[in-house]
């Protein structure tokens, strides 16, 4: 059996356990399909298929009346179960196996253990999948409202900028019409000669014949009358 261990190992990765004398069965750990080996004494090495039942003694009844013979009856598997072989009219070796109470309720939490664990899964997985939905429908919404912003605010400046070219003429022509200041330049610059230093050295006469006439009014630009030479003393009157 020892190479039989060897090579099933090598090739599924199976682990063996020691059940009794010449008999080692397949760690199937939690899975509930298992098998063994054992030495079959004056007989070829053969697979044996098991099958699972309730009652062994039942079973066997029942394979004896329809023609079959019983070849190995309830061989206590320590801790695991039963076992009974039978051969089939044809000559065919089949097993039988009942599994013992205690297995059978470490069995039972160990697929209620895994069933938990697998719809604890199922949940995480759907809880999970709801937060990202809604993260996402949060984050759509936010991203229309800010397309919805952003086009708002481009209608304001596009409005805004439709009003500033209508205004633009009227502009245009006032500041065109706006008359220029008048600059008055300096006619005699600090320390150039100019107009007061000539006005200096003009006769009153000729100032008054300078100054621009009035409206209405004689200009004082006009010669004066000359005077007349006044009589010496004592001359007889003219």
């Amino acid at each position: 059996m020892a190479r039989l261990q060897a090579f099933y190992g090598d090739v599924f990765g199976w682990a063996f356990q020691s059940a009794m004398p010449d008999y080692v069965l397949v760690d199937m750990a939690s899975r509930r399909t298992g098998g063994g080996l054992f030495q079959r004494e004056g007989e070829a090495g053969a697979i044996v298929v098991y099958f699972r039942v309730s009652d062994l003694a039942a079973t066997e009844a029942r394979i004896l009346a329809a023609g079959g013979t019983v070849e190995i009856s309830g061989r206590e598997v320590q801790g695991m179960g039963s076992f009974s072989q039978f051969k089939d009219p044809d000559g065919n070796v089949v097993a039988l196996w009942q599994e013992a109470p205690e297995a059978a309720a470490t069995r039972k939490a160990i697929e209620k253990a895994a069933k938990a664990a697998k719809k604890a899964e199922a949940k995480a997985a759907k809880k999970a999948a709801r937060a990202a939905d809604k993260a996402a429908r949060r984050t759509d919404k936010a991203a229309r409202k800010a397309e919805k912003k952003a086009a708002k605010a481009a209608r304001k400046a596009s409005k805004e900028c439709a009003c500033d070219a209508e205004d633009a003429p009227g502009e245009a022509n006032a500041d065109a019409n706006t008359e220029a200041p008048l600059v008055l330049e300096d006619a005699n610059p600090e320390g150039a000669p100019g107009a007061a230093d000539e006005a200096a050295d003009v006769p009153a006469g000729d100032k008054a014949a300078r100054r621009p006439a009035r409206k209405g009014r004689p200009s004082s630009a006009e010669p004066a009358a000359p005077a007349e030479p006044e009589a010496p003393a004592g001359a007889p009157a003219g």
